[in-house]
């Protein structure tokens, strides 16, 4: 069982820099995920266990690391789906609490860096849809951040292309993308 202190103790030696490094470490938390939701039937889940909200402060911390860059290009589609799944019930997870506004703000940072990274976008704009694109609007409608979406919608993305093998989106992604998008401009 993955712990916190695990987490943190390899937090402390860890080099940002070092792609080898921050891959190991998400590609542990990746792992992390996949089991917990494997057996979130049957968990006898301890206090030591690694929250959702410490997943989100790690990927945090580790969203201006070089490292980080790599492990979008790595990461095969289920994994960065887990991460952006994770991300996503962490951000959830805050609603309502006194820090919820700064979780939103560091945690959406995080998934336009995936994203990013993912399509390999050196634009203003990224042009391909993800599996991340309709996990950010869930957030953002779900947290009522309507601003928050329309800023992505208007600022960050124009989708005009779905690469299915470059991003593993499906078609369900694709169609959730559109009406999330759909709700968030009606609600502004």
């Amino acid at each position: 069982t993955l712990t916190q202190a695990d987490v943190s103790s390899a937090l402390s030696t860890l080099n940002q820099d070092n792609c080898t490094h921050v891959a190991a470490l998400v590609a542990i938390l990746g792992n992390h995920i996949k089991s917990s939701a494997s057996s979130s039937s049957s968990s006898s889940s301890s206090s030591s266990s690694v929250s959702g909200a410490f997943i989100l402060d790690t990927l945090v911390g580790l969203s201006g690391a070089v490292g980080l860059a790599s492990i979008a290009l790595q990461a095969t589609h289920s994994e960065v789906r887990l991460i952006g799944e994770a991300l996503r019930d962490a951000l959830k997870a805050k609603k309502g609490s006194a820090d919820a506004s700064e979780a939103f703000t560091k945690g959406i940072a995080v998934f336009k860096r995936l994203i990013n990274v993912l399509v390999d976008n050196k634009k203003d704009r990224v042009l391909v849809l993800t599996p991340l694109h309709p996990l950010v609007l869930e957030v953002c409608l779900d947290l009522g951040q309507l601003q928050a979406a329309r800023d992505f919608l208007t600022r960050f993305t124009q989708v005009v292309k779905v690469d299915r093998a470059l991003t593993g989106c499906s078609v369900v992604d694709h169609l959730v993308f559109w009406y999330l998008s759909g709700l968030s401009l009606i609600h502004i």
